[in-house]
């Protein structure tokens, strides 16, 4: 699990229905 402030917008869409 990294968050890359660059990529924040897709890692968040990624891990959203992971941390959910």
């Amino acid at each position: 699990m990294r968050v890359n402030c660059g990529n924040s917008n897709q890692v968040n869409l990624q891990f959203s229905p992971l941390q959910v």
